[in-house]
């Protein structure tokens, strides 16, 4: 099976708080979605791309999936879904969805993980979730028996922003990529729905047009993402929404300010109906 083609997805961020005080956000951006064993075919056309070298956009493997050296990152997003009870046949192919590091720089949020088999039907999803204190968290959900990824709940397990408590659900609604792309995660609390948070997006072809179009356009992208998650974080604390210590490492779980800790996963992901 070949490699899956590169490609951009450009559409809009958007959250939403309903308590306990209104705040909504939107702003344009645009991903990246990768073949991980197509990685230097996608740099070797592309002039202004590059794996694991400085360019206009490049991935640097070492920014996704802590793993042992020598290791590529799709050797450690294999042995990730393997960890979390999704072994792939070995004609697997896994994508990757993230912002890619524009003139050297990059934060992700959230990372997606995508696995197909052979006939190209999914197999599995991992979300790669980020803060700012260093730390990373993966969720991870199987596809059913038909291939299809069903929308997915969890328990919340790791801290992120000091203005949510961690006694939540998360429901994940993921669209693989396709002619478009979509993820929506949705938190409950105990008295319901507090925030949603997503992502939609249409695909562009990976190619130096589009990259240079996309870089002029949104040429801060990349610092937005973290400049942004600061200037929303003080619009809430004027807003007066509680904020919520770090709980601390209970777990022995990626220590604050260690990216690189080998961070235990959460248990697999049952499908919700809901």
């Amino acid at each position: 099976m070949n490699p899956a083609p590169a490609a951009f997805y450009r559409g809009a961020i958007m959250h939403a708080r309903l308590r306990p005080r209104f705040h909504r956000f939107r702003y344009e951006a645009f991903l990246m979605h990768v073949d991980l064993d197509g990685l230097d075919e996608t740099a070797s056309r592309m002039r202004f791309f590059s794996r694991n070298r400085f360019n206009l956009m490049s991935l640097h493997e070492a920014d996704h999936l802590p793993g042992e050296p020598g290791e590529t990152l799709a050797d450690r997003a294999r042995a990730a879904f393997a960890t979390r009870g999704i072994p792939l046949p070995p004609q697997a192919r896994i994508t990757l969805l993230a912002l890619p590091r524009i003139l050297g720089y990059a934060f992700n949020p959230i990372s997606i993980y995508h696995a197909r088999d052979g006939q190209g039907r999914s197999l599995g999803v991992l979300y790669e979730v980020r803060n700012t204190f260093g730390e990373r968290h993966l969720y991870a959900a199987a596809a059913g028996p038909e291939g299809r990824l069903a929308r997915h709940g969890a328990r919340k397990a790791f801290h992120v922003s000091p203005f949510l408590p961690m006694d939540l659900d998360y429901r994940f609604d993921f669209l693989p990529p396709g002619a478009r792309t979509r993820l929506r995660i949705l938190e409950h609390d105990a008295e319901g729905l507090i925030l949603t948070a997503a992502f939609a997006g249409k695909r562009l072809q990976a190619c130096d047009a589009n990259l240079l179009r996309l870089f002029f356009r949104l040429p801060l992208m990349s610092l937005k993402v973290i400049l942004g998650i600061h200037v929303e974080a003080f619009r809430l604390w004027l807003k007066g929404i509680p904020v919520h210590g770090h709980p601390g490492n209970p777990r022995g779980e990626a220590a604050q300010g260690d990216a690189r800790c080998d961070t235990p996963l959460t248990s697999p992901i049952p499908e919700a109906n809901s």
